[in-house]
């Protein structure tokens, strides 16, 4: 469904669309909530865009966090 979703990213979905949530939710749960909710139902696209976007940025922290540490080895 929101395909290279990791727990954190699908817990920041959630959030985004105010859903009520608990820290022992399982990623399973996390996807069942998400797509049990109204938002989801009657707009997925606008969900799955929303999903997207957080996944990316996601990637674009760690990719920067990683050169950021490959660079201070060098130094």
């Amino acid at each position: 469904m929101f395909k290279g979703a990791k727990k954190e990213d699908l817990k920041r979905i959630a959030s985004e669309l105010e859903l009520c949530m608990s820290d022992k939710l399982t990623v399973r749960d996390l996807m069942d909530l998400i797509k049990n909710c109204e938002r989801f139902k009657n707009d997925p696209d606008s969900v799955h865009e929303l999903a997207n976007l957080i996944i990316e940025e996601r990637k674009m922290e760690e990719s920067q966090q990683l050169e950021f540490r490959k660079n201070q080895r060098k130094s």
